[in-house]
């Protein structure tokens, strides 16, 4: 897995930029290097790398300033790296003097982008993170300390009442309490589901490691009443939880009539439900939304293929939808048992 290098013409310095732009843009300082994945990290590409299973025992070690990596195609004497002089931003490999010479000086590699790296620094420079002890705890427990103390600073906020009145008076506000660049673009993640299925709990989860941005209660009320917003920084997401369908209200029209609205901003819904089966209520409120999206914004989705020149469907503009859906003890298609399960379905909505 290579990264991917910053471009010379962000006019930054790339032996310490990230290499990876899994989270940030390539922008941000390199503070890793990890030898399995070759290629430098910010701290934030780090984490959410490091974080998935498969990836946890790779070895990292924290980079000071000026560091340069040792080439990846040759030995030196006695079996010891060079030290790079160049990183190939088409290939994503640093090379030595030599071993650029011997792979890049002909051929299409001759028209590949090299990027220089600085003289080497002194051994003194380099200060090395993982212990013969217990390297790969370290850096865990590094980057959840660093991803705990971002989090504590995350809380959600009122965007929409119950009566459907906004409770920021204008789009400053609406920066101002997420806590983001005015100029992030970001995607909107939102939840629906009936009552009491556990929708806060799911995006607490999914995106806060667990921590209660989005209240969450015990009992049967519904804790969530009216719309409500966070920000991951992380992922660069607007996270948005809602009030429960099918709830102790009088005002259930209201209430599906803010659920659209809140669908017509969204990039993809996540759609709720612990039950053994599928309920008419899902399908039903997912023909409604249909209906709905299709005819309020029909004229500006083809307004939007016209300028984009997209030759596409109108249906395949709109959000898509999954449905987690939590079952125990029910046969699922393709399952020859019986146990708890947690299905995931993707649809389109259109």
């Amino acid at each position: 897995m290579s990264g991917h290098g910053s471009s010379s013409e962000k006019g930054v310095n790339t032996s310490l930029i990230c290499q990876e732009s899994y989270v940030c843009d390539g922008s941000e300082e390199a503070a890793f290097k990890c030898n399995e994945c070759k290629s430098l990290q910010c701290v934030r590409c780090e984490l959410e790398l490091h974080s998935q299973e498969r990836l946890k025992s790779h070895e990292r070690v924290q980079i000071g300033p000026g560091h340069v990596p040792y080439c990846e195609n040759c030995k030196g004497d006695n079996g010891k790296c060079n030290r790079s002089v160049v990183r190939c931003q088409n290939c994503k490999v640093n090379l030595c003097l030599e071993c650029q010479k011997r792979t890049h000086s002909g051929g299409n590699k001759k028209k590949h982008q090299l990027t220089s790296y600085p003289p080497p620094p002194k051994p003194a420079e380099v200060i090395p993170v993982k212990t013969p002890a217990s390297p790969a705890v370290q850096i865990e427990d590094e980057a959840k300390s660093q991803r705990a103390k971002l989090l504590e600073k995350i809380f959600s906020f009122l965007l929409v009442d119950e009566n459907e009145e906004m409770q920021l008076k204008d789009e400053a506000s609406f920066v101002k309490s997420l806590s983001c660049n005015p100029d992030q673009l970001l995607k909107v993640v939102s939840i629906f589901g009936n009552t009491g299925e556990g929708k806060s709990h799911t995006l607490n989860h999914t995106f806060f490691t667990g921590r209660e941005v989005f209240k969450t209660s015990p009992t049967q009320e519904s804790c969530t009443v009216g719309v409500w917003a966070a920000f991951d920084p992380f992922r660069k997401v607007v996270v948005i939880d809602t009030e429960g369908l099918l709830g102790n209200s009088s005002k259930q029209g209201q209430r599906t009539r803010l659920l659209l609205k809140v669908l017509a901003i969204s990039d993809l819904i996540i759609y709720r439900t612990h039950a053994d089966r599928l309920h008419d209520d899902l399908f039903k409120f997912l023909g409604d939304a249909s209906d709905a999206y299709l005819k309020h914004f029909t004229k500006e989705l083809k307004a939007t293929t016209a300028r984009c020149g997209l030759d596409v469907p109108l249906s395949t503009l709109g959000p898509a939808v999954v449905i987690f859906h939590e079952t125990v003890h029910t046969k699922l298609l393709g399952s020859g048992t019986k146990s708890k399960h947690f299905c995931f379905s993707k649809v389109q909505l259109h």
